[in-house]
């Protein structure tokens, strides 16, 4: 990654039927086997193992489900 925040906010998937089930923001991180390794470590929620090798979704305090992205 190279300067930026890499964050991508997505308003098009609202509807009362997906809150808490899709991810509103993604992270960018450019090792995803060790962000998910960390996630792990800090025992914070997570929704799905590594998929297809680019993303995983966590859940956080709040319910929020979030997207970490390769």
């Amino acid at each position: 990654m190279q300067g930026g925040t890499n964050i991508v906010l997505d308003s098009k998937i609202y509807s009362p039927d997906n809150v808490y089930k899709i991810p509103v923001i993604q992270l960018a991180t450019n090792d995803i086997d060790k962000s998910f390794d960390f996630i792990k470590s800090l025992n914070i929620e997570i929704i799905t193992e590594i998929q297809n090798g680019h993303w995983f979704n966590i859940k956080d305090p709040d319910g929020n489900v979030l997207m970490i992205c390769r």
